[in-house]
């Protein structure tokens, strides 16, 4: 019997532990970029739109490929291990595999211009970005670690109605 407890015991030890390494303790999916980017040192002397350069006029903002961060970092700006990764992908001539966090569902049609026109700042729906030194959590699609379905589409609908803007379902999906 006695066994039996200990192995019920490591059998709930392991999953719990196999549960920890893809979930923060959040209990988020974990997401891994493959260059730990700090937003908090570039956010020091860039606007979100210095790099994420489509955001006014695309439905999804640019992710800046190689060539983009190879501007200031052909020159030795930090000796950051994660800055010298830009120089790998340079010289094996392969873009940056940056995981997209941020993005919707393929059934809902969204542009950041009128939300831009109506004056709202990037950190309404993405947070304090600009402050993060490390992980950040993103939302629409699940996996990214933040909202996504009825969640986001809540977040969504409550900003709608504080501001008085369309909630009819055709404003936001196909």
């Amino acid at each position: 019997m006695k066994e039996w407890l200990i192995f019920i015991g490591g059998l709930i030890v392991l999953g719990v532990v196999a549960m920890g390494v893809s979930f923060n303790l959040d209990g988020k999916p974990s997401v891994t970029e493959p260059i730990a980017f700090n937003h908090q040192k570039h956010g020091a002397f860039l606007q979100c739109t210095g790099c994420h350069t489509t955001v006014a006029t695309s439905a999804a903002a640019t992710i800046p490929n190689k060539d983009f961060c190879w501007t200031c970092h052909q020159n030795k700006v930090t000796d950051s291990p994660e800055a010298a990764k830009i120089k790998t992908y340079v010289d094996e001539g392969r873009q940056i595999p940056w995981i997209r966090l941020f993005a919707v569902n393929d059934d809902i049609v969204y542009t950041h211009q009128p939300h831009i026109a109506a004056g709202f700042q990037c950190q309404t729906c993405h947070g304090d970005i600009g402050q993060a030194d490390g992980v950040v959590t993103g939302f629409g699609k699940k996996g990214a670690g933040g909202l996504y379905g009825r969640d986001l589409m809540r977040f969504c609908l409550d900003c709608h109605e504080d501001n008085k803007a369309s909630t009819d379902c055709y404003t936001c999906h196909k």
